[in-house]
């Protein structure tokens, strides 16, 4: 990859980050100018629990996106997006976007714990066996921090093959999330039901990918390395010879 396309990726990085967080930012403007409606703490809490459900269906929508993108550029004969590495900077952004979903998922819990809670741990334990959806909470939670800590470079090569099965948890992320929301909603409230549906359907979307029947070759749902081509090998070296003089 040039100089300039790293950029330009990194420039695309830094705003999607931007972005994910922008709703966090907005909320915490909304909290100092005490602009959260009649009940500010639901606002808080459903809107960052909310927010971490967005960015946990999108992380897992960018493996079937990427397949669907490279499927429709080789049907249609495309010029660009036939090939996986042409989808590596979507790969890229997923590792982030998760990480962002524990954030918010984090910012979630502590606003709990503060405002709820009065961090009066006690309570905790009682408020677990009243409403078993902050044990799903609680769960989910920590697996997302498992996920967020073991996400860095550093620890895919400390952890090899491992590193793949724990990430796997992230599906039972999504059903504890599901189980989480719903469980909390009143009778009649639907509020969550589209968001579990797309969760489940993200799911249920991996279990023909993982029979292998809507696989790409090479397609592992990581990043694709790129290949250098014989021809832009030899201009490579070429252009290295004429440095050296």
């Amino acid at each position: 990859m040039d100089t300039r396309l790293k950029r330009h990726h990194t420039k695309l990085w830094w705003t999607v980050l931007a972005l994910v967080w922008l709703p966090a930012g907005m909320l915490a403007y909304r909290y100092v100018t005490q602009d959260l409606g009649l009940n500010g703490l639901e606002t808080l809490e459903r809107t960052t629990g909310r927010w971490a459900v967005i960015w946990l269906i999108v992380t897992l929508t960018i493996t079937p996106a990427r397949w669907g993108m490279t499927l429709t550029a080789r049907t249609f004969a495309w010029p660009w997006g036939k090939r996986l590495p042409d989808w590596n900077v979507l790969m890229r952004m997923r590792r982030m976007i998760g990480v962002s979903c524990f954030g918010y998922a984090a910012l979630h819990a502590l606003i709990y714990l503060e405002f709820d809670l009065g961090y009066e741990w006690a309570f905790l334990v009682q408020d677990i066996a009243e409403k078993p959806y902050l044990l799903a909470g609680l769960a989910n939670l920590m697996l997302l921090a498992l996920l967020a800590v073991t996400s860095t470079d550093n620890m895919m090569r400390r952890l090899r093959r491992n590193w793949r099965r724990i990430h796997r948890l992230v599906y039972v992320c999504a059903l504890l999330a599901v189980a989480h929301w719903w469980w909390m909603s009143k009778p009649g409230d639907l509020r969550a039901l589209p968001y579990c549906i797309a969760l489940i359907s993200l799911l249920a979307w991996r279990v023909p990918h993982g029979l292998g029947w809507l696989t790409l070759p090479g397609d592992d749902g990581m990043e694709v390395e790129e290949r250098t081509t014989t021809r832009g090998a030899i201009q490579a070296t070429g252009a290295a010879k004429q440095e050296r003089f």
